[in-house]
């Protein structure tokens, strides 16, 4: 067993094992995604129970591996619960929904010191249950960034000419379009001409996080930018999940 580390992190996946163990992944600051062995945590007595919840963040004392096999914890000190996620149902859905973004965007030992910030830009948000249609539309798109995802908003989606000013997003096709190629389409129904709403995309991509809070973003759009975001994970990344299907099924997200 190698050197005992101090990592800082986000719990986002638990995993019972044998009797009173789990397996616990995180995503931490120094190292990305880690997975470590978290023996007798299940037990009533064990003191690092509450540190090891889902969304909490921690520092994890962990003999860290220098190969394949797992790191093991020696102790974790509680920075933040987040309990209240748990509060209601639908915060505890877009937290879950970040959980299988994180796992599905990064490897075992990816890290990311940025998607680490962003993590705890969104898991604060979450539990002060503060603006989340708003910071949750923020938080699907900024994320593409860290799986070379973001939509093309320079080229048309259908001639691939470079745009200096475009006017028109396609939603079809999750990138922007020339004004001749608009004029083509049969079915317009799912294209914005709205130049300001590729100008906020464009700010979401690349703002520091710390100036998220001054990105004006009203309901009716965060609505509609979040069910095309599901749409994109979905049909285009591949990465879905039953949180992801039942955020689409609120009856408050199903008026686009």
């Amino acid at each position: 067993m190698s050197n005992l580390k101090t990592i800082e992190g986000f719990v986002l996946k638990k995993l019972d094992y044998e009797d009173y163990d789990e397996i616990i992944t995180v995503f931490c600051k120094e190292y990305g995604l880690i997975s470590f062995y978290a023996p007798g945590v299940r037990r009533i007595t064990s003191k690092n129970k509450t540190a090891l919840q889902l969304f909490t963040a921690a520092n994890f004392e962990i003999f860290k591996s220098p190969t394949n096999r797992l790191s093991k914890l020696k102790k974790a000190h509680l920075i933040e619960t987040h309990a209240r996620i748990a509060d209601a149902y639908f915060n505890y859905l877009l937290a879950s929904a970040i959980t299988t973004v994180s796992l599905s965007f990064f490897r075992d030992g990816e890290k990311s010191y940025e998607y680490y910030q962003l993590l705890k830009f969104i898991f604060t948000k979450l539990d002060q249950h503060n603006f989340l249609l708003k910071n949750f539309a923020i938080y699907l798109y900024r994320s593409l960034k860290y799986n070379n995802s973001l939509w093309d908003l320079i080229h048309c989606a259908y001639c691939q000419k470079k745009l200096s000013h475009p006017r028109f997003l396609s939603l079809f096709d999750y990138g922007v379009v020339c004004d001749q190629d608009f004029a083509l389409m049969v079915n317009q129904d799912k294209v914005l001409q709205a130049p300001e709403f590729i100008v906020l995309l464009n700010q979401i991509a690349t703002l520091p996080i710390e100036e998220f809070d001054d990105i004006q973003l009203d309901i009716k759009t965060a609505i509609l930018f979040i069910n095309v975001n599901l749409e994109y994970y979905e049909n285009i990344l591949g990465v879905s999940s039953a949180a992801f299907y039942q955020i689409k099924m609120q009856p408050f997200l199903q008026v686009w």
